[in-house]
């Protein structure tokens, strides 16, 4: 008789792995065992059970045909690549995605493959004791574990091993021939009841003839289109009540919107995504309560590639003491539907919305029998047609319930810096403690983080000074911000966002000296809010620069809230108004430059810029859109100049576009504006961008005019086409 064969493959990441396996399955057992080179060679071999022992290849696939020769084979599969694995075969449920902490205790239970259980004791994962570690490395003993919503999938998919602490989440389960093992680590390290189990599975698996790998459909409640009202629990009430999962089908190439109004959680999220790849993943959410919508135009093949299983919306409340109050409403075409909804651009803008309301408002003034005809879909009547009304159609053409809530599914926050934010800063502070043992200094500080500009390097080493000077055991975002006022580009930046540097300077000073001085012992350390503040700025998109330069920091500082943040905003300058000028351009106020590297942007630009966010504010815009800025680019004397040449009307072309800004642009009731759009900051980055690949550091108005030749499907496009003006006539007058 035939020895029981197996192949194993281990990456290279696990060195000695695949002979510790081997050594456990020879153990007392006449088994015939070989080592493989490369993985498609494991695939091919033609031994009883392949052995996978796989590090992360997310970004490879595998042929058709190597698919489905694994189909056939029989698997026993180690977390945590195998989950790589598991997508590649679309009928494989089973799958891991959880980590827990490295002594989780594990039960067995009966299963098909190995029958009754032979115990009830709780068995460890590991030989020794495991400390949790934050930054797991590839070596790094761990268990992982699946969902608790393959139970559903049950019987087909067998559970042999479950975790003591809910028995709905498997760590070694197993469908028709593939096995899923995880506790990941060398063999070497495992526990003798872990090793012996795993040899069994291994062992019987081979004696088990191979089975069709078919797909396991579990019916489900299709959600209709339309509303529904429900409540939810805070997500620490101990039950499942904090979330809502809502399913779908589409048998036809689809436009799906969401919208989730709700009230009382300060933490809420909408989660969208189709089959076992998550097609079309989208997540949103809010710690202020505002509207959530999703938006998805779904085509037919990413229906094929979803295949039996459905497309998904969970609604979930993560605030621990406060349940929420949610209306979700769902639209999305069906077969019978009379009016179809439109498709949203993956890019649109706020820009491109306003141009279809306005094109809409404009036809129906006009008499266009289609305008008309799709006014009445909506019961609007034509007489009665304003660019309000027009604006609720758009929104329902777009399958949201108003312009309120459509706009804002495009608008754009620029930057986040959490309100909270202590969990993301305590998680990375925690590695840097954890690698620095207890010392994070100014050295390990510039080493840990990476990425700071060579100038702000050179406030940081003035900053640790300081606070050395003063007798201060801790770096804190108040020695930051007195180090960056001597720094060019951060004194700019302040400036322009209207503060009164000056004055700031000695106030911060007074601060420190009245700070407790302590004991030194060795450098300067770094402070959790120090770090914090680098954290946030991390999360800045800036205008022009790469890597953490002065104006992130700064903005990083400000979403601190500490000491150092109220002293800037004493001066009139709001988180707003600096985060503007940071990532748009957006001065607040005009000023003299004390060098040229200090902005991005020449004067010219910087001025029109200015103009444009003064006019809209003056015009009481909600948003400050690329009508403005082209509008104020135009008069400026280097643009100007440059169409002249091109023998464009710019003196016409101003007029028109000046009409459209004043009398098609949205008013902000709540004076809470001017916002800037999505494509707003784009035109900007790309302006930058323009300047820098013609070897110059500064962006001029000649530069965003070629920029903004660029935007599609938005007025700006409409107006610079209608008057002849072409980015390639741009680009050959900059030249």
């Amino acid at each position: 008789m035939a020895e029981t064969s197996f192949t194993i493959f281990a990456d290279a990441n696990s060195p000695g792995w695949a002979e510790g396996f081997a050594a456990l399955l020879r153990d007392g057992t006449a088994v015939e065992v070989d080592i493989a080179d490369s993985l498609d060679s494991a695939i091919d071999g033609d031994s009883d059970v392949l052995i996978l022992n796989l590090g992360r290849r997310d970004d490879e696939k595998l042929s058709p045909e190597r698919i489905a020769t694994l189909a056939r084979r029989r698997v026993v599969g180690m977390a945590p690549g195998v989950d790589w694995l598991c997508d590649q075969l679309d009928e494989l449920e089973v799958h891991g995605g959880m980590i827990a902490q490295a002594n989780l205790p594990m039960l067995l239970v009966d299963s098909d493959l190995l029958g009754e259980r032979s115990t009830n004791e709780p068995i460890k994962p590991f030989a020794k004791p495991q400390q949790r570690t934050e930054n797991p490395t590839a070596r790094t003993p761990v268990v992982y574990f699946g969902t608790g919503d393959i139970d559903e999938y049950r019987p087909s998919v067998d559970y042999i091993l479950v975790a003591e602490h809910s028995q709905k989440c498997a760590v070694v389960m197993r469908q028709a021939n593939f096995v899923y093992a995880g506790v990941w680590a060398h063999p070497g390290e495992w526990s003798g009841e872990y090793r012996a189990l795993v040899r069994r599975v291994a062992l019987t698996l081979a004696e088990r003839p191979i089975v069709d790998l078919v797909p396991l459909v579990v019916e489900r409640q299709i959600h209709p289109p339309g509303a529904v009202r429900f409540d939810l629990e805070p997500i620490t009430h101990g039950t499942d009540g904090f979330f809502r999962l809502f399913h779908f089908r589409f048998d036809h190439p689809t436009v799906f919107t969401a919208t989730l109004e709700h009230t009382g959680s300060n933490a809420m999220m909408l989660l969208f995504a189709g089959g076992k790849r998550r097609l079309h993943g989208q997540r949103v959410d809010t710690e202020d309560g505002r509207t959530l919508t999703i938006t998805a135009n779904i085509s037919a093949a990413s229906n094929r590639a979803v295949r039996h299983r459905y497309w998904t919306l969970n609604v979930t409340n993560f605030d621990h003491d406060h349940g929420a109050s949610a209306k979700l409403t769902v639209q999305y075409d069906t077969l019978d539907s009379e009016v179809p909804i439109l498709g949203l651009p993956g890019n649109a803008g706020f820009e491109h919305l306003n141009r279809h309301a306005e094109q809409l408002f404009q036809s129906a003034r006009d008499g266009n029998a289609p305008a008309h005809e799709r006014l009445a879909r909506h019961d609007v009547e034509t007489r009665s047609i304003s660019r309000e009304m027009a604006r609720s159609v758009t929104a329902r053409e777009y399958g949201l319930n108003d312009w309120k809530t459509l706009k804002a599914h495009v608008a754009w926050t620029p930057v986040w810096l959490p309100r909270d934010g202590t969990r993301g800063v305590d998680i990375y502070f925690a590695r840097a403690s954890e690698r620095y043992a207890e010392s994070f200094s100014f050295e390990q500080f510039v080493e840990f983080t990476e990425n700071f500009n060579d100038d702000v390097i050179e406030s940081l080493k003035e900053a640790f000074s300081n606070a050395r000077s003063r007798g201060h055991q801790s770096l804190s975002p108040e020695h930051l911000l007195m180090a960056l006022l001597d720094n060019p580009v951060a004194d700019h930046v302040l400036r322009s966002a209207g503060c009164k540097v000056d004055s700031l300077r000695p106030k911060i000073d007074a601060l420190l000296t009245a700070s407790p001085l302590e004991p030194l012992a060795g450098d300067v350390q770094v402070s959790k809010s120090a770090y914090g503040a680098v954290y946030r700025a991390n999360f800045v998109n800036t205008l022009g620069r790469e890597g953490t330069s002065a104006g992130n920091l700064l903005a990083g500082i400000m979403g601190e809230r500490g000491d150092a943040a109220k002293l800037v905003n004493e001066q009139g300058v709001a988180e707003r108004d600096l985060v503007n000028y940071v990532t748009h351009g957006i001065a607040t106020e005009l000023v003299a430059y004390p060098q040229s590297q200090a902005s991005v942007l020449a004067p010219d630009l910087e001025r029109a810029v200015h103009e444009a966010f003064v006019s809209a504010r003056t015009l009481r815009h909600e948003y400050l859109t690329i009508e403005h800025l082209l509008l104020d680019v135009l008069r400026s004397d280097r643009a100007s100049d440059a169409l002249r040449s091109l023998d464009v009307d710019a003196r016409g072309l101003e007029l028109d576009l000046a009409t459209f800004v004043e009398t098609a642009t949205p008013r902000d009731a709540e004076l809470g504006g001017p916002e800037p759009t999505r494509t707003f900051n784009r035109v900007m980055q790309v302006t930058a961008a323009r300047a820098r690949s013609c070897e110059r550091f500064q962006a001029n108005a000649v530069d965003a005019l070629w920029a903004l030749c660029g935007e599609r499907d938005v007025p700006v496009a409409d107006f610079l086409e209608g008057y002849g003006v072409r980015r390639s006539d741009i680009a050959t007058r900059m030249s």
